[in-house]
């Protein structure tokens, strides 16, 4: 279930098709310690069962350049309850 909500200038919302995976996959796996050339098939397994939320200013207009990047790219904050 979709749910989105929007506060203060901010969209917050767990739609899938807001993510943008293959920005979030270069980002993760060529930034991140536990998750460094993670192959795509992988990451996208991951994303397909975990639960992505993203934030999303709200004057950027849906689908174009402005939103996708800000959408995907200002900041990944990961949470997992298997780190170490």
């Amino acid at each position: 279930m979709v749910h989105e909500e929007t506060r203060d200038g901010w969209t917050i919302s767990n739609d899938a098709a807001r993510f943008d995976l293959a920005r979030a996959h270069d980002r993760i796996a060529g930034e991140s310690y536990w998750a460094f050339n993670i192959p795509i098939d992988v990451f996208s397994r991951a994303v397909e069962h975990g639960l992505i939320v993203g934030i999303c200013a709200v004057d950027s207009e849906p689908g174009s350049h402005s939103e996708t990047t800000r959408w995907s790219s200002r900041r990944f904050t990961t949470s997992t309850m298997n780190a170490g």
